[in-house]
């Protein structure tokens, strides 16, 4: 499929991060088609094997250079986003792939540069305002979340992996980051993730009971840690084959949909749990530094919907608690609702709504007056970003 378009209809979609930004490409492209452009070897080799049966053409460039000379030949009117590396053609539409998050990225600056910014609820359109980068984006609509309209629709086949009648626990952890920031609390010393900290208690305090269920980001030993060989060795000398499962995926949802409670940390995951309705624990990153936040601008307002365990004693504890007495359904109703605009199994269909309407106005100018006044705009509006994203008077 690599290099083969079959059918460019102007429209494109610019993958460039890792497989988890792939999902919500794959709710939108039956009602858009166009072409995928990638950087990433993992999604184009996952495009091409997943989801052969869906057709999508696709092209596998080295570079970023190469990508945006790729667009230009293509003329591409629209071009569709889930992260933040732009091609620099045409008009820029903004998805996201995790939308719901606490983490700071939706207050970047960088979002002014979108023509067309497509907001998943209510929370992620009040912390792009709080940012006070709101009024800069040209427009923006809240649709709601394409990637679980197969949850919502009944669509959803849940992931097989155990042969028992074990209640499962899925832990989800984000990606171990190197980053850190001047604000104690805000991060650990390795980022936002629980992984490092907690996954070997987790293990060893839940697998004589339960089912477990890593679920690992996929960007697996970007932190150069030892941490999945040190859980490979535990799940083998303990003999846990049979009822804990390590998995690498671009979709979360079937692993959810076969799970009774979920562990996570600082991550979308958690808001995309809450489609469930079933209980969530959250595992500390940083014992002590992180607590359950109380406004939107937290990094950990989510945590209100579950116990939060800061010793491995807690983990068990609260799992039993959880399972047999869930008391937080009415906190979780309520942020689900916030954060997720009308879970009706139609956020993809309002999702390309929107974009048919961007790509309508610039479908038949002409093609270099119209690159070439896209190119001068981007290059203003990422002048003005550089400017917001450094004025410290603005939350960052």
């Amino acid at each position: 499929m690599n290099d083969l378009i079959t059918e460019n209809n102007g429209i494109g979609y610019f993958i460039s991060s890792n497989i988890q930004h792939i999902p919500p490409v794959i709710q939108l492209f039956p009602h858009l088609k166009g072409t995928i452009i990638t950087v990433n070897k993992d999604i184009r080799d996952l495009v091409e094997t997943k989801y052969v049966d869906m057709n999508i053409p696709l092209i596998f460039c080295q570079t970023i250079k190469e990508a945006r000379r790729k667009a230009r030949e293509l003329q591409l009117r629209v071009i569709i986003y889930t992260g933040f590396r732009l091609l620099n053609c045409g008009k820029a539409v903004q998805i996201f792939h995790g939308g719901l998050s606490d983490k700071r990225y939706l207050e970047c600056a960088r979002l002014i540069c979108y023509d067309l910014v497509l907001f998943p609820g209510q929370k992620s359109h009040d912390k792009v305002e709080l940012a006070t980068t709101l009024p800069w984006i040209k427009e923006w609509k809240i649709v709601g979340y394409p990637k679980f309209d197969p949850v919502i629709r009944g669509e959803c086949i849940p992931a097989t992996l155990f042969s028992n009648d074990r209640k499962t626990i899925l832990y989800a952890p984000t990606w171990v980051s190197q980053l850190t920031r001047t604000t104690i609390g805000e991060r650990s010393e390795h980022g936002e993730s629980s992984l490092l900290v907690w996954s070997l208690a987790i293990i060893e305090k839940l697998a004589d009971k339960y089912n477990l269920i890593l679920k690992y980001h996929s960007h697996l030993h970007a932190d150069k840690s030892t941490i999945y060989q040190e859980i490979s060795e535990l799940i083998e000398s303990k003999n846990l084959q049979e009822t804990v499962k390590t998995v690498v995926d671009d979709n979360i949802v079937p692993y959810m949909a076969a799970s009774d409670l979920m562990i996570s940390d600082i991550s979308s995951v958690c808001y995309e749990w809450l489609h469930f309705d079933k209980p969530i624990l959250f595992a500390n990153p940083a014992p002590g530094k992180y607590v359950v936040g109380e406004t939107i601008t937290d990094n950990t307002y989510v945590w209100q919907s579950g116990d939060v365990f800061d010793t491995p004693d807690q983990i068990p504890l609260f799992v039993e608690r959880a399972l047999s007495t869930d008391d937080k359904g009415l906190i979780r109703k309520k942020i689900f609702e916030y954060a997720v605009f009308q879970a009706d199994g139609h956020a993809s269909e309002r999702q390309a709504l929107y974009i048919s309407n961007l790509f309508e106005s610039v479908k038949d100018k002409n093609w270099p007056f119209f690159y070439l006044a896209c190119f001068i705009t981007l290059r203003v509006k990422r002048f003005l970003a550089s400017i917001f994203r450094y004025t410290k008077d603005i939350p960052r």
